[in-house]
């Protein structure tokens, strides 16, 4: 590029002005470039000589200009400024000035033609007068490069470039020769000083690549425009990670001086086409760090030579040094490259329409989330492990222990270990809590669910895991996964491909204002029993992922080819004599749903950042089970090291969104970002980085956050090339039957696949800052330092001048713009950082960023205006004071293609110049007043004032006393120069507390002076102003608000006068204040002691003057609770702008030491804006939902309809007969002188007679009187036939307790339900927030409570009835607690298991308190508590009713687990509560038997505690409020549970069959077998063994007895399971469980208990029963007697009939007859037991000989069940089986049956009993059924028949 001058010949001037005496000057005209912040261009200034005695002058003198700046930027081009002075011909004197005259460079002709014109003389600097003109012709030497008509220069970027060479023949060859032609060099840096002039250099270059010899060129003497013209050629260059060191240096004759450095990627060059440009020179390590070295054109081609002989490979110790950390990782062997498919090379319209798809994508999965969004807070991670089945057996014998555990996030929980069991119940509920989370770490985080196999010597094994996102939950509604079924998979084990067994559970996130969803668990089992009745007993509508599908294996492939621009992470100090170099040993990996990490080999380079660009060319793959609850795909790049790697940067993807995309992303770049690491070594950056880590031990470690969480990062850290798609097929080397992610190499990806680039321009116009960071300079402590400005998009770096920092505020005023090259596909360009920088050179260190998508700034095609930026903090270099604002910058972004750049130039010149201009203003800050300022001091005030910074000039407001309302109405006034109305600066306000030693900042708002107003004349009213939001380091974080305003008044010269401004306090008029109080509820002690007797002041400053209002002061009915009961009216004077309207403020005093002292016990504020009538915003009182029959209520009671009853309700049978007979007998005692005293009334009939009336199922009492024991003692003893009831098969619909009929059940507390409140509550505080040491002491120490109102005139009557608020009433309270669940445990669970409570219920209203400590239950998250709590009360008086659920400690106190509070007078005097439930009441004149009161909605009110903003349970509950005589008439429901019953599980296992043999050693072909069975709760129970019993024989006849509780709750109820298993014993070695099975008993089990019967399962019809049997069996065709719930394990496959032959031979051979009995042995302790083999035979025979007397040898056996039915172990009958019968039937009608002989019929029953109890025929006992047994193979996924079971049951 050629160099650009400007030409300018000073020719004359005239008329000047006489600065001598004698009335002449002696002029001489000073010239020199200004840059476009106005500062001198260093070099670039030049004088012309003086003339003798005229005021006319001629020089007739050229000045050249250019030499040292470049004026071929026509964006930046600067100004040139002349200046006449008069030379002074004193030694001594200053020489005069007589004006100057600036003229724009961009108004000069850019062609070259010449302008000869007269300038007039402007005023230098303090010139009061100025004269004359000045002549002088301006010319450039020509056009700037690339315009029309540019001439072309040797080495120009058009000319023809003599390296544009390609021969055909090697076009596929890959380059192995590097050639650079060094052309010249610009702006170098002057290195050699001389004594006179500017000095000079003699530059030449060095050409270093690693593992080649240095070359250079010739040095050329003193010249910084060196023209070298030189070819350096380095042959044998292969591989494209290298890079190229270009290093300028001056020679000098002992050593070279460094001048600027310059690394080039080879990479870049591999197309094998030439490249000329200029290169800029960095620092001595290739950064940019804003200093100019100057720049140098190279021409650089990568060619193949034929004729190159490649270099010998480095051996020996050499050779070994330089593969230290090279492929260092070789975990897993690679073979080669794979023949992988090259990617598709893409256009640049192909890159942009699949950029379209993408975020087409993108959008339709953000449509899928929904509107929820994350935020920042507090969390509840709640999982419910419920049960599992069907897991895989890890031990020996063929079972697992399992237990569960949690991995959430960080935190980890154990469950409790079930001994030897496949299928089991773990009823466990994990609570995890998570304070101040942030979102980016909640979407990032996994919630892990693992069933381990507990061992006791050796480590536990994993059976099975699933994962969720916790995204993934949290967008599910209710952010909630509810009691679903999940298939476990072992992603350990490579070999255990298939599902590993089921987990049904439950997984509830609350998040900040979220509230915890309450599910009545009967009632949802309910609907599962009939989701599966629809189903066909099928649990796959339950399940996430359904069991019949089968789980399928997919890879997420990870390509992955090479990355650039990574950090230096291994930096070693100088001169110590290390051998190895700086670099990085960096490495990939890969994760999904938190398994094991999948890595590449490690890539070594060496050299600065630039050079820092690995090859890494390898594939990742990872399994994947579809469908998966977890999407995120975790890619993270890491620096190997021996001690331990470091992670340098983390991006994550979606596994749902490359499926959206087609299951392939494509070639494309990923942006890492995470901490900064320093660009060199020094000892100051390790001791600053020390330094650092000392101040964040115990802290958060920002380091690490920002390289794991990149959204929040604020370095650019490089960036990776990869791919990622999804495929179901591995390659053949790696299709084995083992699933587990692996690695290997591919092919180097061809430069011409690479995401298509485009050119790019970055411009950035730096204005200024204000509120900075200001740092104290080392060097100078009474200065601060310096600051720049960096603005960087990757790898390309711009910077300003440094500038000095004046009171927070800095400027810059600079125009930066740098061209780039970047993918067409905007969504892989690096985002747009802005920094604010300290120090210089390797000292520079960016310590506030700001970060933008480039995509965004695209949209704004360069016309995007100027804007204030606020900076964020580099918390892990931590250079900012905690609290402290990193400050502001105004600055103009333009982000987009060349061409855009170009359409817009003329426009970003103007707006250079615009920046420049400046006018004098008067700018009028109007501060009007506060709101809701934060507390400073421990009273819950402060004393505020406001400093206000405009450019510098600082001002204070006036300081307000103890108040968080403060009224300044005052007006600040700033004169100053000011830009154009786009640059106008930012003015911060800041909030002071006034204190004795140090004022304290609290706080801060901007006001942009583009939005402050201008009035066309001065007397004009001004415009209301707006609240403005305080904040500490971010928008946000902060309290109060701000009304203020500013305007603008431009002045017509610098020294213009305004005269004072005017008083900006509203008018006001004058109103009436009404305060109905009724007093202070729930107070808490100050300074330790309680209240004695406290009133409240009410204050209102109205301006000019403060009024002050105060109630009595009161104990009554407690110091805690005082009652006020005044109304009191308050004459004020309030704005008739009712903006400006001021809150009423609260003060609660105390009256101690006998009014000797009055401290202030909390503060509040009455907001008064929408009260007062004319307000916009006015809202008038409520009054319609106030209830104002209070008083007639306390009277007597009121019926359904309204109507009011007397005093005394009518009684009902049994009380009239009770009260009868007690006057009766005091009627005989008056009558009679000899009777004393009178015979107590025995009133047990009585009350069973009111129990026996009003029970209806519910309470101890009721639930006795429907039981019937049996009767003994002299009476007939009832047998067990006659406990046996016949049992209705359909399943009763629960109907709920009499307390719960049509009563309301909300989701949450009733406030939510009524929104509104009949009287105002106002909080009251006390403490402040920023204690010193304590922190934030701000809390709520109670709340006034009354009805507050503006009025026009003070004789308005009340807002209501005084006489039925003022007198407080007796109420009676009853509040109904039915149960406690999801409570945080509050006991430390050991050895990882979740921790529990043991909750009791504690109420407290006023000095009333119930305590139930003494009924505590132990070891719960969830409890019943089933109370009444009744309490006196008056209204108004004690109305907070506090409920608090407590855990109980042995040591130390009780832990307050969470604490709710109901406000009494707000629902008593509310007039909707009243009506709520009364049209269920049932008075006792309507119906004396079934009295009712109304049913008040059963609230779920969450439980907290002070320090969480989570909700730490729930507890269900209403309340009752009754006058005494509705009390009286009204009883209290009876809500106590029904006590739950002992039922006796009686069961019989009978015999097996088609069991298969267990022993097949030696053909034994036999099994040692025995039964295990136990319900759930219970201890399991094993029958005898049958030795070796054959063709899957056996018999046991073997009693088992379980007692079994039942009730609400119990174990058994809730998991209604009964368990089989089959076991082979051995003597040698341990036994082995080869089948499982489960039957359901909850419909026995819930018949039983709710009609107190036994019940006999499986009951043979016999007689009557059995032609009734009959007669279901003709009308449903199918009775299900068995399991048909929904506990049931899943099948594999759905059909009712097996689908595949191997299904078929399964089945036929599980159904086979065995007619053979003479091989089987029985060794048992059944009932045949100890028969001798001789006595068996003998019976045998003797019963042979008379069954062959009957026509039926032998009964038919019954039809076998379905696939299906096996599988579930459902016993239905079957169609065939219903069609015989109804022959049968049919026959029986048409022909009576023969009489049958009595004799005949006892031997039959005989001969049956006999075969029964042998188990030698196949004969079923009567009411016993077959369990179908079956074992499910984890490796194929089929179900194998493993036999059946005979048993019966009954339960007593």
């Amino acid at each position: 590029m050629s160099q650009r001058l400007l030409i300018v010949d000073v020719v004359a001037a005239r008329n000047l002005i006489a600065c001598e005496r004698s009335g002449t000057s002696d002029p001489y005209v000073s010239a020199n470039l200004l840059d476009i912040a106005n500062r001198d261009i260093k070099h670039e200034k030049f004088k012309t000589s003086s003339k003798s005695k005229t005021l006319n002058p001629k020089w007739g003198e050229r000045l050249t200009f250019g030499q040292n700046y470049d004026l071929n930027n026509t964006a930046a081009l600067p100004t040139l400024s002349l200046k006449v002075f008069h030379k002074s011909s004193s030694l001594v004197g200053a020489d005069a000035p007589m004006g100057q005259v600036e003229i724009p460079l961009s108004s000069i002709p850019p062609d070259g033609a010449a302008t000869t014109q007269w300038h007039e003389l402007q005023v230098m600097g303090r010139m009061r007068d100025v004269a004359g003109e000045i002549q002088v012709t301006i010319k450039f030497s020509g056009p700037p490069p690339g315009a029309p008509g540019a001439t072309q220069v040797a080495g120009s970027a058009s000319a023809e470039n003599p390296l544009d060479e390609t021969n055909p023949d090697y076009e596929d060859a890959e380059p192995n020769e590097l050639v650079i032609i060094c052309i010249q060099g610009r702006e170098l840096p002057i290195m050699d000083m001389a004594m006179f002039g500017k000095g000079s250099s003699d530059p030449l270059i060095k050409a270093k690549i690693k593992g080649f010899k240095t070359q250079q060129t010739k040095h050329i003497k003193k010249t910084l425009e060196p023209v070298w013209n030189e070819t350096l050629v380095f042959q044998g260059v292969r591989d494209p990670s290298l890079s190229l060191e270009i290093l300028v240096e001056d020679h000098d004759t002992l050593s070279n001086d460094f001048m600027g450095k310059v690394i080039i990627p080879l990479f870049q060059f591999e197309d094998k086409k030439p490249l000329k440009k200029w290169y800029k020179l960095l620092d001595s390590h290739g950064n940019a760090d804003g200093v100019n070295r100057g720049e140098v054109e190279l021409n650089i081609v990568w060619r193949f030579n034929p004729d190159v002989v490649e270099a010998a490979k480095p051996g020996g110790l050499l050779g070994a040094l330089g593969k230290i950390g090279r492929d260092s990782d070789s975990e897993i062997d690679d073979d080669g490259d794979e023949p992988v498919e090259e990617p598709v090379v893409l256009d640049p319209e192909e890159a942009e329409r699949q950029q379209k798809e993408k975020e087409e994508a993108e959008a339709a999965l953000k449509k899928e989330l929904g509107d929820i969004e994350v935020k920042s807070g507090d969390y509840q991670v709640q999982v419910h492990i419920i049960e599992a089945r069907e897991l895989k057996g890890k031990d020996l014998n063929g079972l697992s222990d399992p237990v569960v555990n949690i991995e959430c996030f960080d935190q980890k929980q154990n469950g409790t270990v079930v001994k030897e069991a496949l299928s089991c119940v773990f009823d466990e509920l994990f609570i995890f809590n998570f304070r101040n989370m942030d979102k980016d770490v909640f979407s990032e985080g996994v919630i892990r669910v693992k069933v381990m196999n507990a061992n006791v010597v050796t480590k536990n094994d994993l059976i099975g895991a699933y994962a969720f996102d916790a995204t993934q939950v949290y967008f599910q509604k209710d952010h909630e996964h509810y009691r679903k079924w999940v298939a476990l998979m072992n992603d350990d084990d490579p070999q255990d491909t298939g599902v590993q067994g089921y987990l049904k559970l439950s997984i509830q996130i609350v998040g900040p204002g979220d509230k915890l969803k309450v599910h009545d668990e009967e009632e949802e089992a309910r609907k599962e029993r009939e989701a599966m009745a629809k189903n066909g007993a099928d649990i796959g509508a339950m399940v996430i992922m359904p069991p019949t599908i089968k789980k399928e294996w997919k890879y997420v492939v990870t390509s992955i080819y090479r990355a650039e621009y990574l950090p230096v992470m291994d930096q070693q100090p100088p001169g110590l004599g290390m051998v190895v170099q700086n670099g990085t040993d960096a490495f990939c990996q890969v994760e999904f749903a938190g398994g094991k990490p999948q890595k590449t080999k490690v890539r070594t380079v060496k050299g600065e950042r630039n050079a820092m660009n690995p090859m890494f060319n390898y594939e990742i793959w990872y399994p994947v089970s579809t469908p998966t609850a977890t999407q995120t795909i975790k890619f993270s790049v890491w620096d190997h090291d021996v001690t331990g790697s470091d992670l340098i940067a983390t991006v994550y993807s979606k596994f749902n969104m490359i499926q959206k995309l087609g299951g392939d992303t494509g070639v494309h770049w990923e942006n890492l970002y995470g901490a900064p690491v320093s660009a060199g070594y020094s000892l100051k950056n390790t001791l600053k980085g020390g330094i650092t880590k000392l101040k964040n031990v115990g802290e958060q470690d920002y380091t690490e956050v920002y390289n794991t969480y990149p959204d929040r990062a604020p370095s650019f850290k490089g960036r990776i090339l990869i791919s990622q798609r999804i495929e179901t097929q591995r390659p053949k080397k790696y299709d084995t039957d083992e699933i587990e992610p692996f690695r290997r190499s591919i092919k180097r990806i061809p430069q011409k696949a690479e995401p298509p680039t485009k050119l790019y321009v970055l411009k950035a116009l730096v204005v200024s800052g204000t509120e900075l960071p200001q740092f104290v300079d080392a060097k100078n402590p009474l200065k601060k330092k310096k600051l720049q400005i960096q603005v960087s998009i990757g790898r390309y770096e711009m910077f300003t001048q440094r500038a000095e920092c004046n009171k927070g505020v800095s400027e810059w005023n600079e125009l930066l713009q740098q061209e780039m090259e970047y993918p067409v596909d905007t969504s892989q360009i690096p985002d747009i950082c802005v920094y604010i920088c300290t120090g210089s050179g390797s000292d520079l260190q960016p310590v506030c960023f700001y970060r933008m998508k480039a995509k965004d700034l695209l949209k704004g095609h360069f016309r995007e205006p100027p804007k204030w930026i606020f900076m964020k903090e580099d918390k892990s270099i931590d250079a900012l004071d905690d609290g402290e604002f990193p400050g502001s910058v105004l600055i103009r972004l333009g982000f987009g293609p060349v061409e855009d750049a170009e359409a817009t130039k003329l426009e970003w010149e103007q707006s250079v110049q615009r920046m420049r201009r400046r006018s004098p203003y008067q700018v009028r800050c109007h501060i009007y007043q506060g709101k809701d300022l934060p507390a400073a001091d421990s009273n819950g005030l402060l004393d505020p004032f406001l400093k206000v910074n405009l450019l510098g000039q600082i001002q204070e407001s006036d300081k307000k006393k103890k108040t968080r309302y403060p009224l300044y109405y005052q007006t600040l006034c700033f004169d100053c120069d000011l830009p154009e109305r786009e640059f106008l600066p930012q003015v911060n306000i800041r909030l002071f507390d006034t204190d004795l030693l140090k004022n304290e900042y609290m706080g801060q708002c901007f006001f942009n002076l583009q939005d402050a107003f201008v009035l066309d004349n001065l007397e004009d009213e001004l415009p209301d102003p707006k609240y403005h939001s305080l904040f500490v380091e971010e928008p946000g974080d902060g309290q109060g608000e701000l009304l203020i305003n500013f305007q603008l008044i431009p002045k017509t010269r610098p020294d213009m006068v305004f005269p004072k401004p005017e008083s900006i306090q509203p008018s006001l008029r004058p109103a009436f204040i009404e305060v109905i109080a009724l007093g202070i509820r729930n107070m808490k002690p100050y300074k330790f002691q309680s209240m004695v007797s406290p009133f409240l002041e009410m204050e209102m400053e109205c301006i000019d003057k403060k009024v002050t209002i105060v109630t009595e002061d009161s104990k009554k009915p407690s110091p805690d609770d005082p009652n006020f009961l005044q109304r009191l009216v308050m004459p004020v004077m309030l704005p008739d702008n009712a903006l400006f309207a001021t809150p009423m403020a609260l003060r609660a005093r105390d009256m101690r030491l006998g009014g000797y002292m009055k401290p202030e016990v909390g503060v509040g504020e009455v907001d008064l804006i929408d009260k007062i009538p004319w307000s916009k915003t006015y809202k008038p009182p409520q009054t319609d939902i106030f209830f104002q029959d209070s008083m007639n209520m306390a009277a007597g009671f009121v019926t359904a309809d309204g109507a009011e009853e007397t005093k005394e309700p009518p009684l009902d049978e049994a009380a009239r007969k009770a009260i009868e007979l007690q006057e009766k007998r005091t009627a005989q005692v008056e009558d009679d002188d000899y009777v004393l005293t009178q015979e107590p009334l025995d009133l047990d009939k009585f009350i069973k007679q009111r129990i026996n009336e009003d029970d209806f199922g519910a309470g101890v009492f009721g639930a006795l009187t429907h039981l019937e024991l049996p009767e003994y003692g002299g009476k007939r003893k009832k047998t067990a036939d006659d406990f046996f009831t016949e049992i209705d098969w359909e399943e009763e619909v629960d109907e709920p307790p009499k307390y719960m009929v049509n009563r309301p059940v909300l989701k949450s507390e009733l406030e939510e339900e009524l929104k509104t409140t009949p009287f105002e509550s106002y909080f009251l505080t006390r403490g402040q927030t920023n204690h010193p040491i304590l922190g934030n002491t701000l809390k709520i120490v109670g709340k006034f409570k009354g009805l507050i109102r503006v009025m026009l005139n003070e004789d308005e009557p009340p807002l209501l009835n005084l006489e039925q608020l003022l007198k407080p009433q007796g109420y009676k309270i009853r509040l109904y607690v039915l149960r406690g669940t999801n409570l945080t445990p509050m006991d430390i669970g050991f050895g990882g298991r979740p921790g529990k409570s043991d909750p009791y219920l504690k109420v407290k209203l006023g000095k009333e308190k119930f305590d139930d400590r003494e009924n505590a239950i132990d070891d719960v998250t969830d409890v019943d508590f089933y109370k009444l709590v009744e309490f006196n009360a008056e209204l108004p008086g004690f109305s907070q009713l506090v409920i608090s659920v407590m855990d109980k400690d042995d040591i130390g106190s009780d832990d307050v687990i969470g604490t709710t509070i109901i406000d009494l007078e707000d629902r008593w005097f509310d007039n909707r509560w009243q009506e709520f439930g009364r049209e269920n009441r049932v008075v006792p004149t309507d119906d004396p038997n079934n009295i009712r009161w109304d049913t008040k909605h059963l609230e779920r009110r969450t439980l907290y505690v002070p320090s969480s903003n989570n909700g730490q349970g729930i507890v269900e509950c209403w309340v009752d409020i009754m006058t005494p005589a509705e009390a009286g008439a009204f009883p209290p429901d009876d809500v106590a549970l029904p006590p739950r019953k002992m039922f006796e599980l009686r069961v019989v296992i009978w015999k097996t069959k088609d069991v298969p043999a267990q022993d097949t050693l030696g053909g034994q072909n036999m099994t040692d077998l025995y039964i295990k069975a136990w319900p759930e709760g219970c201890k399991e129970q094993s029958t005898d063994t049958h030795w070796r019993s054959k063709k899957g024989k056996a018999s046991f006849n073997w009693r088992m007895i379980f007692d079994v509780e039942l009730g609400h709750n119990t174990r058994a109820m809730k998991f209604p399971h009964f368990h089989f298993q089959m076991w082979d014993r051995d003597i040698i070695k341990w036994n082995d469980c080869f089948a499982e099975g489960a039957i359901d008993m909850g419909f026995y089990y819930r018949k039983a208990f709710k009609k107190d019967i036994a019940i006999k399962l499986y009951e043979t019809p016999k007689g009557a029963a059995a032609k009734r049997t009959k007669k279901q069996n003709k009308e449903s065709k199918m009775v299900e007697v068995g399991d048909t719930t929904e506990d049931i394990p899943p099948p594999e496959e759905p059909a009712e009939t097996p689908e595949t032959e191997e299904e078929a031979g399964l089945l036929d051979s599980a159904l086979e007859d065995k007619d053979s009995d003479d091989e089987d042995s029985d060794a048992g302790i059944g009932v045949l037991g100890g028969m001798k083999n001789e006595e068996k035979k003998r019976l045998a025979e003797e019963t042979e000989k008379k069954v062959k007397q009957r026509d039926n040898e032998q009964p038919e056996e019954k039809p076998s069940v379905s696939f299906k039915e096996r599988v579930f172990g459902i016993f239905k009958r079957k169609n065939e089986e219903d069609e015989e019968e109804e022959e049968e039937e049919a026959a029986d009608e048409e022909t009576p049956p023969p009489p049958k002989d009595p004799d005949q019929e006892e031997q039959d029953n005989l001969i049956n009993s006999v075969k029964q109890m042998t188990g030698l025929w196949d004969i079923d006992p009567d009411d016993s059924t077959w369990m179908y047994m079956d074992h499910l193979d984890h490796e194929t996924g089929i179900r194998e028949p493993m036999g059946k079971i005979c048993y019966s049951m009954q339960l007593w």
